[in-house]
């Protein structure tokens, strides 16, 4: 991976969507790997093809819509401006407030490790600015749900790889396809 990153130094970007809110009673209902392919279907049209994408699938609490929103945190690799762009475009009519979040990749350590994690707790309050409220453990229906929807996956199984692939304990990019001589 720090090959990757040293080669794609200008045009690596942190990516958080939120792809869509599942109801309390609900979760078993995602079908992950339809919703990976959904999503790499988006990442195609908006242009993403021979770039590079890695994250992982999470979903959070929201009591105040009393459901769980779905969303992926990415590292985009080699992906221009504009391409990015036409992503974002793809979730403008999204009815979750910033389903659509790129920052640069400034402290790479810290923010891959937030790629792909599970988490039991959520934030009752408001973000304000930079600062996200506090965080508290799931009331115990939510924790029962999460954790039954859980014990159906290994860990890997929420990674989401886009032109990568896993090579025992490494990723690497997915050798491009040579066309057919004429």
């Amino acid at each position: 991976m720090r090959k990757l990153l040293k080669r794609y130094r200008k045009r690596r970007r942190i990516i958080t969507i939120l792809v869509g809110l599942i109801a309390h009673g609900d979760l078993h209902t995602i079908d992950r790997k339809k919703l990976f392919d959904w999503f790499r279907k988006r990442l195609d049209k908006a242009g993403f093809s021979g770039f590079l994408v890695a994250g992982g699938l999470e979903v959070a609490w929201q009591p105040k819509l009393n459901g769980w929103v779905v969303h992926f945190h990415l590292l985009s690799l080699g992906a221009r401006k504009k391409h990015r762009d036409a992503l974002r475009a793809s979730f403008a009519s999204s009815d979750l407030k910033r389903p659509f979040v790129c920052q640069s990749l400034r402290d790479p350590r810290r923010q891959i490790s937030y790629l792909l994690k599970i988490n039991t707790y959520y934030r009752p309050f408001a973000q304000i600015g930079q600062e996200k409220g506090p965080a508290y453990p799931l009331p115990r229906p939510q924790m029962e749900e999460l954790l039954s929807w859980y014990a159906n996956f290994k860990p890997s199984d929420f990674l989401f790889l886009y032109g990568l692939r896993r090579q025992g304990d490494r990723i690497r990019p997915t050798p491009k396809r040579r066309s057919a001589k004429r």
